[in-house]
């Protein structure tokens, strides 16, 4: 039923607005973080492959940067 592959298909649910304020990980203000999306992807992409495969797929989200700023960078805004 999806267009992408999984992990794409919650990304771009995600980019779009799903991710904003997710879980208290940031505040709802129209603008997508990198904590946000991380937190967001953790939860839905299990939830999302549950509900179609019958076995929870879970993301790798990695970053090497070392600075955890990195998950305050900002990706879009309504």
């Amino acid at each position: 039923s999806w267009s992408n592959g999984a992990f794409t298909h919650v990304l771009i649910k995600g980019l779009n607005g799903k991710a904003d304020g997710y879980q208290s990980a940031g505040v709802e203000d129209g603008i997508v973080t990198m904590g946000e999306l991380k937190a967001y992807m953790n939860s839905a992409m299990p939830d999302e492959t549950q509900k179609v495969l019958g076995v929870a797929k879970h993301p790798i989200i990695l970053t090497n940067s070392g600075n955890p700023e990195i998950w305050n960078i900002n990706f879009n805004q309504k």
